[in-house]
């Protein structure tokens, strides 16, 4: 219903007005949505959830290597990881003159890294216990 209604579509005519006042309330919903009990966004929420701009391209000859490596010693790391390591690959000399990386592009890079590795076969997921039997006598 509210896609046909964004399309000029739905089967009743609605008055402008009622469109307004459903347009002020989805938007009041969603930023009820984003804020803590005490109306104030959460660090995590401000960093993460952003609304999406630019892709960011990251440099395969320097900042691939350093991700790849950041990757090694911490696979899953957390908010305060994820901005320090976009702090430092916003001060290369090569990303200068690019679109500067929030800890949410980092987050996804590594997310992306791990899903690319279990696709490929070289990450264990280690959250399941391994279902393989042993042959070994």
């Amino acid at each position: 219903m509210l896609s046909q209604i964004s399309r000029d579509q739905y089967p009743c005519r609605l008055s402008s007005e009622k469109i307004k006042l459903f347009a002020a309330w989805y938007e009041n919903s969603q930023l009820s949505k984003e804020q803590d009990e005490d109306g104030s966004m959460s660090p995590g929420r401000k960093l993460l959830i952003t609304p999406r701009g630019k892709k960011i391209v990251f440099n395969a000859s320097v900042e691939i290597p350093l991700l790849r490596k950041w990757y090694e010693e911490t696979p899953k790391p957390d908010l305060k990881d994820l901005t320090r390591y976009a702090e430092i690959l916003n001060n290369l000399e090569e990303r200068k003159t690019r679109e500067q990386v929030l800890a949410r592009h980092v987050n996804t890079w590594f997310k992306n890294e791990r899903a690319r590795l279990r696709r490929e076969g070289l990450l264990e997921d280690l959250s399941r216990p391994s279902m393989a039997v042993s042959t070994s006598s």
